[in-house]
């Protein structure tokens, strides 16, 4: 949950909003966002809610 805000921001950023393109930076961020919802797909598929119970955790990652 830590690094979904960051990736997701840092990727939206270097796609769209960086002054010139950097190829590095969208392709690492894009993997990582990419593996990032792999993880959330996972935990989703066997659970209501990522951790669980309903937390903190639902409400940070859902927009």
């Amino acid at each position: 949950m830590g690094s979904v805000g960051s990736m997701f921001c840092q990727l939206n950023h270097f796609k769209k909003f960086a002054p010139k393109e950097i190829p590095y930076a969208i392709q690492r961020h894009e993997k990582e966002t990419l593996r990032l919802y792999g993880v959330l797909d996972q935990q989703l598929a066997n659970h209501e809610f990522l951790g669980g119970d309903y937390s903190i955790a639902d409400i940070a990652t859902y927009p």
